[in-house]
C-alpha cells in the first residue's frame, strides 16, 4: 500500500485512524516524513516532473508494484494555481498520469482524491454522478485528473471543506484556522454567501480506509451532513470550544471573490451503498479536538 500527500491535515488523520485498520502499515511518498505517521517506510519524492525530481509516481509504482495506491498530493491552493497555471498541472494532472500508466501494467487500484472545488456552485446539491463543472485552474486541473482515473478505471473521492488540527505551517483544517485567529485575538472574516458540507478529517479517513477494505471503481462523495456557510460554521466551531469570538460577516463580492464557488453541497449516495458512509454531523466531525496531540 502505497500513499503519496501523507503530509497535510488528511494525511494526520489517516496516521490517527490507520492503527486501528488492520492494514499493514503504508509506504509514505513525499517530501519529508512527517513526525505525527511514526515509524513507517518513507521513500523521498517530488511530485513535479523536471531534471532535479528525485524519482516520480511512475517510477515508484515500478518499482514497489502495490496493490492499492491513494493518491492524495497536489497543488490545492487556488490562489498558487491561478498564479501558475502550468505548475498546477503539472502536480495535478501529469503525475497523477504517470502513475496510471504504469498501475494498468502492475494491476495497483489507484484512488484519486479530489475535491468539491470542480464543480461551479451553482447546483442546489451535488451528487456522485454530476458532471464537473469547475470556473477555476485548481477545480480544472482536478476534474482533469478525475477524467483520467476513471477512464482508467479507476476511483474517485471527492472531498468538502476539511476540519482538523494544523499540523504543520500552512496545513491545518477549516476550524484550526478560525479557532487560532480568535485565540491571538483577531476577528476572522467569514462569508455568509458560500456553503459547504464539511467534513472532519478522521471521519475521511475512516471513509478512506473502507474503500481500501473494499476497493472499487468510480466517483464516491465524502462529506458531512450539514451544510453550513462559513460564517455559521465559525460560530458553531468556537460556541463547540468554548470561545468568545467576535466574527466579520461578509459577502464573497466584498473581498472581490465572487468567482468563488457560492454552495457546494455534496452528497454521497453511493458512498452510503458501497463504503457503508455514514456522513456525520457537525459535532461528529468536530472530534479531533477531543484529543490532545494538537494542543
Amino acid at each position: 500500500m502505497v500513499l503519496t500527500g501523507a503530509g497535510g491535515v488528511l494525511g494526520w488523520g489517516l496516521a490517527r485512524r490507520w492503527p486501528g485498520s488492520g492494514l499493514a502499515p503504508p509506504v509514505l511518498l513525499g517530501r519529508r516524513a512527517p513526525a505525527f505517521w511514526g515509524p513507517v517506510r518513507h521513500e523521498a519524492m517530488e511530485l513535479g516532473l523536471g531534471p532535479r525530481d528525485r524519482g516520480s509516481c511512475a517510477d515508484w509504482a515500478r518499482r514497489l508494484r502495490p496493490a492499492l495506491w491513494i493518491h492524495a498530493a497536489s497543488l490545492s491552493r487556488w490562489e498558487a494555481c491561478e498564479r501558475d497555471p502550468l505548475r498546477a498541472f503539472t502536480w495535478n494532472v501529469e503525475a497523477l498520469r504517470g502513475l496510471l500508466e504504469v498501475a494498468r501494467e502492475t494491476g495497483t487500484r489507484v484512488l484519486l482524491v479530489s475535491t468539491d472545488q470542480v464543480f461551479d456552485g451553482r447546483g442546489r446539491e451535488y451528487l456522485e454522478g454530476a458532471d464537473p463543472c469547475p470556473v477555476h485552474v485548481y477545480g480544472a486541473t482536478k476534474a482533469r485528473a478525475e477524467d483520467l482515473a476513471l477512464a482508467a478505471g479507476q476511483a474517485v473521492v471527492r472531498l468538502p471543506l476539511l476540519l482538523g488540527p494544523s499540523v504543520a505551517p500552512g496545513r491545518r483544517g477549516a476550524d484550526a484556522a478560525v479557532v487560532e485567529a480568535v485565540r491571538s485575538g483577531r476577528r476572522p472574516r467569514l462569508f455568509v454567501d458560500e456553503w459547504r458540507t464539511p467534513l472532519g478529517v478522521l471521519r475521511a479517513a475512516e471513509g478512506l480506509l473502507g474503500w481500501l477494505a473494499d476497493p472499487q471503481p468510480g466517483v464516491f462523495h465524502l462529506a458531512g451532513a450539514e451544510a453550513l456557510s462559513r460564517l455559521e460554521l465559525g460560530e458553531k466551531v468556537c460556541r463547540r470550544l468554548g470561545l468568545r469570538a467576535s466574527f466579520e460577516a461578509l459577502r464573497r463580492a466584498d473581498a472581490g471573490m465572487e468567482q468563488r464557488p457560492a454552495r457546494l453541497i455534496l452528497r454521497g449516495p453511493r458512498a452510503v451503498r458501497l463504503l457503508r458512509w455514514k456522513p456525520p454531523d457537525l459535532r461528529q466531525s468536530l472530534a479531533h479536538w477531543e484529543s490532545r496531540s494538537h494542543d
